[in-house]
């Protein structure tokens, strides 16, 4: 959920990791050098992406850091285990960051200008609140995690039976729907990719 709110920040990084060559008029320079233009392409995404990670690691981080301070009862917040920090990430908040990262990168690699990618951003949170409740109320859960970008609607139906000690204790798998929503998005995330790609001149 906090990942979701720093859908600008990914907007801005990865959108301004390829426009701002075009903004201060130093194309030309990237262009002429003796580099492809997947090379330069795949350079930006991927700076751009390990960034991101790191901006992103610190909700966790502040988080664990949070459980330390004074007045904080131990028993309350049981044993700390890494895999519960680590897990989210490589199921939730990577994915995503590929998924609508490389939407926005994409976006400003073939419009070389900010606005269409902030427009896109505000649209995906907007498309995502409303969405929700439309998702929930779907006979067919099935359809409704494959549709929701964000695997939301997936990992609600993961742990719809869950016990409170079951979620409490337990880590959520990358099996089920969760597994197949994440393949679907990675692979549209892919195709989109490859597609601008080819495109960009």
């Amino acid at each position: 959920l906090l990942g979701m709110f720093g859908l600008t920040v990914i907007a801005a990084i990865m959108g301004r990791a390829v426009q701002q060559d075009f903004e201060y008029r130093v194309e030309h320079f990237f262009f002429s050098a003796p580099i492809k233009k997947w090379e330069y392409l795949w350079g930006r995404l991927g700076g751009a992406v390990a960034v991101l990670l790191i901006i992103l690691s610190s909700i966790a981080f502040g988080d664990l850091v949070g459980l330390f301070l004074p007045g904080i009862d131990p028993d309350r917040i049981g044993p700390i285990r890494p895999l519960a920090y680590i897990v989210p990430y490589l199921t939730v908040v990577l994915p995503n960051l590929i998924v609508l990262g490389g939407l926005f990168f994409c976006l400003a690699a073939l419009t070389r200008r900010m606005l269409p990618v902030y427009i896109g951003s505000v649209i995906c949170l907007i498309g995502f609140l409303a969405s929700q409740g439309l998702l929930r109320d779907m006979s067919n859960k099935t359809i409704a995690s494959m549709l929701d970008p964000f695997g939301v609607v997936a990992l609600r139906e993961t742990v719809a039976y869950w016990s409170i000690s079951d979620r409490n204790l337990n880590l959520i798998p990358l099996e089920g729907l969760l597994l197949w929503n994440r393949l679907l998005w990675l692979a549209m995330a892919a195709a989109v990719i490859g597609i601008s790609m080819w495109r960009f001149r």
